[in-house]
């Protein structure tokens, strides 16, 4: 099914079923925003996610903490909004858990020497234990560094890297000491995925001309790539992905009266989708 914008309308191919404004898009349902701030009703009211919080993981981090009794720590992260609001959630529940915050360190994606030089301040404080929260491309290049300076820690990351599957693959990985991590619950696969798309892939239905109807978001390289190239993915995320589809899909469902075959109901307003999901 594609989905395409025509006179202000959305439609899928052939039937003209959803909103009759773009104001659709102020209903958010997304699988991997975990930012705290968004967790504010008042200002995204409209906003829904199938992952947790961020304020979550940091809890676990700190439990962890508390457990080893490890409390002279550092925490490192990227200049994102990923890392600061992470970062101001830590120095909250560290206090709480009488964990003493010894260094805050910004990591960089292509400044070798800032990376040596958080590296080297961690070790002039004798820092032994790193919470590591920050975007894959920060810890890859960060961890690069620290092999090179052969610098050994204990380092507890975020989800966003602590299962990567690329990362272990780094020569000399091993070297950096223990790495412990927190992750979302995995899932079961989930069942038909790979045949779905398969079946997709092989499908003779072609997407809807590139033009405004689309709004750009045409992808060459997602309509080029092979099943096994997506089945081969890193599937930590498809859960919550496909839990994020659903349940926009189940509430436009119930919304428009469908069944197997057709829908009664032609108009939609946002605020009813909201309050549907």
């Amino acid at each position: 099914m594609f989905l395409y914008i025509h006179n202000n309308v959305l439609k899928y191919r052939g039937n003209v079923i959803l909103l009759t404004s773009l104001n659709i898009f102020n209903l958010q349902v997304t699988h991997g925003a975990t930012s705290v701030q968004l967790s504010n009703r008042e200002r995204f009211p409209s906003f829904f996610r199938t992952s947790p919080s961020d304020k979550f993981q940091v809890q676990a981090i700190v439990q962890i903490l508390k457990e080893f009794k490890w409390n002279w720590v550092a925490f490192i992260g990227g200049d994102t909004d990923y890392s600061r609001d992470a970062l101001r959630v830590f120095e909250s529940e560290a206090r709480l858990a009488n964990v003493c915050l010894a260094y805050r360190g910004i990591i960089s994606v292509s400044n070798d020497s800032q990376n040596e030089n958080v590296l080297k301040v961690i070790n002039e404080q004798r820092i032994g234990v790193v919470v590591l929260f920050a975007h894959i491309e920060h810890v890859t290049s960060f961890l690069r560094v620290a092999i090179k300076k052969k610098v050994r820690k204990v380092w507890i990351g975020s989800e966003t890297w602590s299962l990567s599957t690329e990362l272990v693959k780094e020569n000399n990985i091993d070297s950096i000491g223990t790495v412990l991590g927190v992750t979302l619950q995995q899932m079961a696969p989930l069942k038909g995925l790979s045949e779905f798309i398969r079946k997709s892939l092989n499908s003779k239905q072609s997407p809807p001309p590139v033009s405004s109807e689309t709004c750009g978001q045409r992808c060459d390289e997602c309509t080029n790539a092979t099943a096994e190239t997506i089945i081969s993915q890193e599937s930590t995320f498809s859960f919550s992905i496909y839990s994020a589809i659903h349940a926009v899909a189940h509430a436009l469902h119930t919304i428009l009266s469908c069944n197997s075959s057709s829908c009664r109901n032609s108009t939609v307003e946002p605020q009813m989708v909201s309050e549907c999901v």
